[in-house]
């Protein structure tokens, strides 16, 4: 009864994971709901990091996201994921693309 898809992914910068976001529908013409997993290689776990979007969970759009250089986060449009924390903060008004100028210390 489930449509489900994958519509991008991504190496954490280790080479140890794969990010990637799954669309799932669970009627006929039913709004599809977005979630970013992360696989992890060694494990061979899956883990269920967040809806990128809380505020718009069913979305026929996908959404981008980025590793930050030290694969402890990823940043969605709207959204931090903290992976350690398995946490997401919503970062209001604001879209990220990509990571700039982080330095780790």
């Amino acid at each position: 009864p489930y449509k489900i898809w994958i519509s991008q992914n991504s190496w954490s910068p280790d080479g140890k994971k794969i990010a990637f976001v799954v669309h799932v529908t669970q009627k006929e013409n039913d709004k599809d709901l977005s979630r970013l997993l992360v696989l992890d290689l060694e494990s061979r776990k899956i883990e269920d990091y967040c809806n990128p979007d809380p505020d718009n969970p069913y979305s026929t759009n996908s959404f981008s996201f980025a590793w930050s250089p030290d694969g402890k986060y990823i940043a969605t449009d709207t959204t931090i994921v903290d992976l350690s924390k398995r946490q997401a903060y919503k970062i209001p008004d604001v879209y990220i693309i990509g990571w700039v100028g982080y330095e780790d210390k």
